[in-house]
């Protein structure tokens, strides 16, 4: 599945010896092609102590290519770029808190130039400990509502018990109005935590049912509906509890070929999940992140897997 000089007539790249114009970087809004890359973006970077962070690139390069590329595809990798871009690898023969090395991507597509007996790996986790702290039962609301919630403009807590129809609407001049949430969920379990999250956050909210559905009606702070670009910079503790929430929403568990137990997330909102994805890395998870286009709608799928850490050698 690895093809040398695939596309090779292909002239531009955008950072010298690096990649070409389709890759993308994590800037501190997220995920960007090279092409996109603005002066005010910040990069993420590697560095030597393991530890990861956004800085403002030394330089920005657009030249000539005329070369073959490497390209380099798996299952959680899928990167072209020039012959002498350098990654950092380590040998998952060996115990995997160990070293990392920089080699030449031309070496890890021969593998002949290499010392033998070596299994390297590019490695697929980092750590990312932002400055930012939400509220903890902010955070737990925010994914209810981001899988199970909508923006109710015209509805108010106070006209929600009486409600016969979500077609309801009401007119501008009424300053009764305030902008709400509902959440509508069908599963118990799913009803239960709503209860427990609101509770705990001491929001007012009305509860109905309706059929086969229970409705929470309540204001929030912000709208979760795609999460914040700003949630990028989150401290590991905010992340710890999104890792702890999202699989009570958009989640679900499946028995694996071995017997064993595995975790996934999905969601038809690609920005999403990249968030998550992030989320995971950025605390040690491998990931792998899949789009399925089986239905009317392309989803993507997450599966978080071991947690890998290891450091850089000086």
């Amino acid at each position: 599945s690895k093809k040398l000089g695939e596309d090779w007539k292909e002239k531009y790249v955008v950072w010298d010896n690096c990649y070409d114009k389709e890759t993308e970087f994590l800037s501190q809004n997220g995920w960007k092609k090279i092409s996109d890359y603005e002066e005010s973006d910040l990069v993420m970077q590697f560095n030597q102590d393991g530890t990861s962070n956004f800085t403002k690139p030394i330089r920005h390069i657009k030249q000539e290519y005329l070369d073959d590329w490497v390209v380099l595809k798996g299952t959680q990798i899928d990167i072209k770029c020039t012959k002498d871009h350098n990654f950092v690898v380590f040998n998952d023969r060996k115990d995997r808190n160990q070293d990392f090395y920089k080699i030449p991507a031309i070496q890890l597509y021969n593998k002949s130039l290499l010392v033998k007996n070596l299994h390297l790996n590019i490695p697929k986790t980092f750590n990312y400990n932002g400055s930012l702290n939400v509220d903890e039962n902010i955070l737990r609301l925010a994914i209810a509502i981001n899988a199970d919630g909508n923006y109710s403009p015209k509805t108010t807590l106070n006209n929600h018990k009486n409600r016969t129809s979500r077609n309801t609407r009401f007119t501008d001049n009424d300053t009764s109005i305030r902008d709400c949430y509902v959440v509508s969920v069908k599963k118990n379990r799913k009803s239960e935590r709503m209860h427990l999250l609101l509770k705990n956050a001491n929001i007012e909210y009305k509860y109905k049912e309706r059929g086969d559905y229970k409705i929470f009606t309540f204001h929030f702070p912000f709208n979760p509906k795609h999460f914040p670009k700003e949630w990028y910079d989150l401290s590991n503790e905010s992340k710890s509890i999104i890792i702890d929430e999202i699989f009570n929403w958009d989640g679900c568990e499946r028995i694996g070929k071995f017997k064993n137990t595995r975790k996934y997330y999905s969601t038809s909102k690609k920005d999403d999940a990249d968030f998550i994805s992030f989320v995971f890395s950025s605390m040690g998870y491998g990931v792998y992140l899949r789009e399925d286009k089986r239905g009317l709608n392309t989803n993507y799928i997450l599966s978080p897997t071991t947690i890998r850490n290891a450091k850089i050698s000086s």
